[in-house]
């Protein structure tokens, strides 16, 4: 693949579309509520604890939150973490999102998604499903059904939206004061050492699996390219005055996502994207949010889309330390650490494996690592090329 030297040229104008944004509103317009008047809870369901959440009566949780009577619950969405299903009463429609509550997993996907989007509301970001109600109890919550439907093509205008979103946060971490309170994003990256740290964690768990296909990539291929990828990362970074090992300050930290795209999207009417999916939300460096935009498996950028996107970030965190560099640095690092993560899977079928499916689905994964471990050595040299 050829990586245009166009992504380190940076424009001097805004070509994107912020999503609607009012900074002063100190709540968004009212709306009918669909919360009971009586505030019942009815016993949580059993198939809604910590070892079984999967699958749940959705209707049993829905008429924790709506008086109405609730005509259909059909799931529409779900995987490892969260279920989702549409909500149908005789006047309204609602998507119901159930956590999943993993007991080896301390993140609370539910509180923080929960705290996100009420800030995100109250200080009137447009683009994100509004929020009804929430119930930590059944770990599930109440939002607004979105009519619209998954961007599979992604065009300028959905890049110049995810664009505008970006600024709206930024947004709103100066105006709220409550954005303190919110806590580091998952897997949060505040330095350089530390994307390197945590591909090193993720590769020795992979380096005892007993599968030979996979030990075979790791020791032929990815630990060689990591070791001269880190070392030419440090070397980029002493010759660019930026301290590899130095946490970057709150003042250049932005709010992020986390786990940002279009896979966690949907498209209503002809060009409004909105933006889903708020479960590993917190302070990030923005380095790493442009990377993973970029990176995201789940995700099918051309060459052109990813140098607008990169372009347009570069401008937008213009103020931000010597962010073009510590990107072009980082960029590599994060494609190496995406190779760890697609290789996730192997820890969870180690050994044996005697379904063929599983072993067909582990050699995908297997492929999509080695086709980022190459994305990876072209970042490298598009920005020796460029820089």
């Amino acid at each position: 693949m050829i990586w245009k030297k166009s992504f380190w040229k940076v424009t001097s104008r805004k070509t994107w579309k912020p999503c609607i944004f009012r900074p002063n509103i100190a709540a968004c317009p009212e709306t009918p509520s669909p919360l009971t008047a009586t505030g019942r809870t009815s016993p949580m369901p059993s198939s809604l604890r910590a070892d079984n959440i999967f699958p749940v009566d959705a209707k049993v949780i829905a008429s924790n939150f709506l008086d109405d009577e609730i005509i259909a619950a059909t799931a529409v969405r779900g995987g490892g973490n969260n279920q989702i299903f549409k909500i149908e009463t005789g006047s309204a429609t609602y998507a119901l999102k159930c956590y999943r509550q993993d007991l080896n997993d301390p993140r609370d996907r539910f509180a923080t998604e929960i705290h996100a989007v009420k800030l995100l509301q109250q200080l009137g970001v447009a683009c994100i499903p509004r929020f009804y109600a929430g119930k930590d109890k059944l770990n599930a919550a109440l939002f607004e059904w979105i009519d619209g439907r998954p961007i599979t093509h992604p065009t300028k205008i959905h890049i110049d939206n995810a664009i505008g979103f970006i600024e709206d946060l930024q947004n709103a971490k100066i105006e709220s004061q409550n954005s303190a309170g919110i806590a580091a994003a998952s897997e949060a990256c505040f330095s350089i050492q530390e994307i390197v740290s945590q591909t090193e964690t993720r590769l020795t768990k992979l380096s005892v699996t007993a599968d030979p296909e996979l030990n075979c990539f790791l020791t032929r291929d990815f630990e060689p390219a990591f070791k001269e990828i880190t070392d030419w990362s440090k070397q980029k970074a002493f010759s660019s005055s930026i301290d590899y090992s130095r946490e970057i300050r709150w003042e250049e930290q932005i709010l992020s996502p986390s786990d940002f795209g279009f896979h966690n999207a949907l498209l209503r009417k002809k060009s409004e994207v909105i933006f889903l999916d708020f479960e590993y939300f917190g302070w990030d460096d923005p380095t790493k949010m442009t990377a993973d935009f970029v990176l995201h498996p789940g995700m099918t950028l051309s060459d052109q889309l990813i140098a607008h996107f990169i372009r347009c970030a570069t401008e937008l965190f213009a103020d931000s330390m010597n962010f073009k560099n510590r990107l072009g640095i980082a960029l590599p690092l994060y494609g190496l650490r995406w190779c760890m993560i697609l290789l996730n899977e192997y820890l969870r079928n180690d050994g044996e494996i005697a379904d063929e499916e599983k072993k067909e689905h582990l050699v995908i994964q297997l492929d999509k690592a080695r086709a980022m471990l190459q994305k990876s050595v072209g970042f490298r040299l598009e920005y020796d090329d460029g820089s």
